[in-house]
């Protein structure tokens, strides 16, 4: 089964790599295949290494590697620093522990394996060429001193989101091609890009930098750049802002940064008028305010879009604002909040419901007469239009209103279609009823009403 799924990955990436690139598997299978682990230096505590000044490289496991692979610390008594290129490629590994003392991470020296998850040690400068190529990696964690990502380092795995840390400088083309990326964060300046380092990741839209950081242009390997504008602490999965990089004169706050919800605003965060924008619009996520948190602002316009949140005192002291717009329905608020008038949205717009009263009025019994619909009474949904059909019926048909189905023994008189109708001399002795259909941007109604009596025969 593993055999199948290692083949299986090694084909994907093949099959999916741009041609210039397949060789770098192709060049690391040989390594193994011709002997590139033969006569080892130095063999200790299961693995084969090398050493010079004092630091450690290793080389691979003697015999069979296990699955579960953990390398030490120290071999032969000193720091494991380097793992070697191919070292421990297609050993069907399923996971992998790496010493806190390595640095460096040889090119395609875990590629075609069954990893899922890989935590890069916080001494590691360089992750070199397809070095977990062709695994089923879903979470990479990177330490905090990497500096270089190798062409197609990570290609070929499951990854749906990557935090890129900030000491990243560079990273290689196809870095992360043929995953299945949604998020991207970036948390340092621009790094060196390579040629479509985010390649064949379809539902990858745009990647996200910090507003702090420089070197950034709309797009970085061909994708979107958002720069992300807000100051933020994440504690037990909710976010707090406390502050932002530049002054945007629209100040939107978001519902979530780096996927987690934004609970509250913290106190003076616009750090007296230092930012002064002159539009806000809070999320309905947020559910406390600090104290000052827009104090001093200039608004003209602010809008909260859901309940009213915990207000610590102040939020808005010495502020222009007229109103604080809320959403019908919002609770909460009362008259005023934090010292603004609170003005109500308008009633969100309903599909029409008929209630009652829908009939037909005139001299039933006269020819030349005019006949009108009256609609009657429905709920409170605004109606954009109201349609009218009228019919002759060969009896007296009572009210569909709740279907609006056109009664039996009905058919439409052509081009009768206003409110009024004028009986003509051919309805004598027939009865007449009107369709009525009411209709908004949410949809519409109908309903058919009572007929009248037979014309011209009472």
């Amino acid at each position: 089964m593993r055999d199948h799924e290692l083949n299986t990955r090694e084909s994907r990436m093949d099959n999916r790599l741009p041609k210039a690139l397949t060789g770098l598997l192709v060049s690391a299978l040989a390594a193994i295949t011709l002997g590139g682990f033969a006569s080892p230096a130095q063999a200790d505590d299961g693995f084969t290494y090398t050493t010079a000044d004092s630091k450690v490289t290793v080389k691979g496991c003697v015999g069979t590697c296990p699955t579960d692979l953990v390398i030490p610390e120290t071999l032969g008594g000193n720091p494991v620093t380097t793992i070697d290129g191919a070292a421990f490629s297609q050993k069907r590994l399923t996971s992998v522990t790496l010493p806190s003392s390595l640095i460096s991470i040889g090119g395609n020296a875990f590629s075609n394996n069954l990893l899922t998850t890989v935590t890069i040690p916080n001494l590691v400068t360089t992750i070199s060429s397809a070095a977990f190529g062709a695994n089923n990696l879903t979470s990479v964690s990177l330490g905090n001193s990497v500096t270089d990502i190798g062409v197609m380092a990570f290609g070929s795995n499951k990854l749906t989101s990557i935090t890129l840390t900030q000491s990243v400088t560079t990273i290689g083309g196809f870095a992360f091609y043929d995953n299945e990326l949604t998020s991207v964060l970036f948390t340092g300046n621009a790094p060196t890009e390579g040629s479509d380092v985010f390649g064949s990741n379809s539902a990858l839209t745009s990647v996200t930098a910090r507003g702090y950081a420089t070197g950034w242009g709309a797009t970085w390997s061909g994708v979107p750049v958002n720069m992300q504008r807000f100051r933020f602490d994440t504690s037990d999965n909710d976010v707090e802002i406390h502050g932002l990089w530049g002054c945007p004169s629209n100040l939107v706050l978001p519902a979530t940064l780096d996927g987690n919800p934004v609970k509250s605003i913290r106190a003076w965060f616009l750090g007296n008028a230092e930012c002064s924008p002159t539009a806000l619009t809070v999320p309905a996520s947020v559910t406390t305010i600090g104290a000052g948190a827009f104090a001093y602002a200039k608004f003209s316009s602010v809008n909260f879009l859901g309940n009213a949140p915990t207000e610590i005192a102040g939020v808005f002291d010495v502020n222009a604002a007229s109103f604080i717009d809320v959403p019908y329905g919002a609770t909460g608020y009362g008259a005023t909040w934090s010292g603004i008038p609170v003005r109500y949205g308008p009633a969100p717009v309903v599909a029409p419901v008929y209630v009652d009263g829908g009939k037909l009025s005139g001299k039933f019994n006269r020819v030349g007469t005019k006949l009108t619909a009256d609609a009657g009474t429905w709920n409170s949904a605004v109606a954009t239009s109201k349609k009218y059909a009228w019919y002759v019926c060969t009896k007296n048909v009572a009210s569909t209103s709740k279907t609006g189905r056109v009664a039996a023994g009905c058919k439409a008189i052509s081009k009768a279609t206003k409110n009024t109708y004028v009986i003509s001399a051919e309805m004598k002795k027939k009865f007449i009823a009107v369709k009525i259909t009411v209709t908004n941007s949410r949809g519409s109604a109908s309903i058919f009403t009572q007929s009248t009596r037979s014309v011209g025969t009472w």
